[in-house]
């Protein structure tokens, strides 16, 4: 085989082996969190990541099975602009970033008396604030996954409202 037969069959030989999964770099990408309606500054905000691989597994309250937790100080969020006859509000922003492309969802609450719990009553309704991505709001159940789940391809900013009891 002559030297040019040689650089062909290499190349080709490369572009068979590099067919899209071996040789191409997997993008990672962020997501911002915007979260707005929190009614103090008081305690900590708890936000869990679920999705990619695991899937919606422990969803919403499990940090176990989340892919990634931050807690982030109350006290840090910043004052919306008051809206006359509306109680102050504050908004708090944070990010997830180095993720891969797939399906996601975000769970927040807003721990105010910083016990590291989401306090709830006997019965299993939040007694703090609380939040998930695409802003579900069921009557008599936690959001699952499916419905506050989205797709990340790119890097992009999510909304979550905080509602509380």
């Amino acid at each position: 085989m002559n030297k040019l037969g040689y650089i062909i069959s290499l190349f080709v030989l490369t572009m068979i082996i590099c067919d899209g999964t071996l040789c191409q770099e997997t993008r990672h990408f962020a997501i911002q969190c915007e979260v707005t309606g929190l009614r103090n500054q008081r305690g900590k905000l708890h936000l869990a990541l679920f999705g990619g691989m695991a899937g919606g597994k422990g969803f919403p309250g499990s940090d176990k099975d989340a892919l990634k937790v931050q807690t982030l100080q109350a006290d840090t969020a910043i004052a919306a602009p008051v809206i006359a006859g509306k109680p102050q509000v504050y908004t708090l922003k944070c990010s997830f970033a180095d993720l891969p492309p797939g399906r996601y969802a975000i769970a927040v609450y807003h721990d105010e008396n910083s016990n590291g719990k989401l306090d709830t009553y006997w019965y299993g309704k939040p007694r703090e604030g609380a939040a998930a991505s695409n802003n579900p709001h069921p009557s008599f159940r936690a959001p699952n996954f499916k419905e506050s789940s989205f797709e990340l391809s790119d890097s992009q900013t999510i909304a979550l409202k905080m509602w509380y009891p």
